[in-house]
């Protein structure tokens, strides 16, 4: 029996470092989901969002013009352009 595993990266709302998590498909958390965990970059306990599948999020913020974006999506935005 194989339990199948859904990746899903956290973003580190304070520097922008990214790193994979894994979930079992039925565990899956959703989107923007905001966790406080500790950031191995920053040395301290900092907020991270869930994205799922950040690559194409990350392309489809760059064919938005920046001010059809929300507050959330800005945030996101500038941590990935400072990256």
């Amino acid at each position: 029996m194989s339990n199948k595993v859904a990746k899903s990266d956290l973003l580190c709302l304070h520097c922008g470092n990214v790193f994979p998590t894994w979930n079992y498909m039925g565990t899956q958390r959703k989107m923007f989901q905001k966790k406080v965990l500790h950031c191995p970059i920053c040395k301290k306990d900092t907020k991270h969002v869930e994205l799922q599948n950040i690559d194409a999020y990350i392309a489809s913020l760059e064919f938005k013009d920046i001010e059809t974006l929300t507050e959330q999506e800005k945030i996101i935005y500038q941590l990935i352009k400072k990256r």
